[in-house]
């Protein structure tokens, strides 16, 4: 396995983890969590739970993605990479398997683009809807 295999491994396993785990912990009322942020936790100490879960979970999930950056998306621009990496983040993914499978397919877009173009242009054109 090269080292950039593993280090995908890596920041993709604890992104799992960390969903894992904020799926675990039950739902928390709104009101509690607002609490929490505020610096006032309930009683049971739940929302902090819950709100602690989901910052690891968000930090799990940036590494992935700056992981997953800096193996797919060499040598495109700063703007480019930022505007694409925000608009892959509007979409709701419950994997993180699925989020690290999209954004190495959509880069492709933009780091090899002849290749996909041939890709798209060898294809049999679909027949026209009647």
């Amino acid at each position: 396995m090269t080292a950039r295999a593993q280090a995908l491994a890596v920041v993709l396993d604890s992104a799992i983890e960390a969903e894992a785990a904020a799926r675990a912990l039950a739902p928390v009322n709104h009101h509690e969590l607002r609490m929490c942020q505020l610096g006032r936790p309930g009683p049971d100490g739940s929302a902090r739970r819950f709100s602690e879960a989901q910052r690891a979970r968000w930090d799990a999930r940036d590494a992935l993605e700056d992981q997953l950056a800096s193996d797919h998306l060499e040598g495109v621009s700063d703007v480019v990479s930022e505007t694409f990496r925000d608009a892959l983040s509007s979409r709701r993914y419950d994997d993180a398997r699925h989020r690290a499978r999209d954004f190495a397919a959509f880069a492709a877009v933009l780091t090899r683009a002849g290749e996909v173009a041939a890709l798209v242009g060898a294809l049999e054109p679909r027949p026209a809807a009647h």
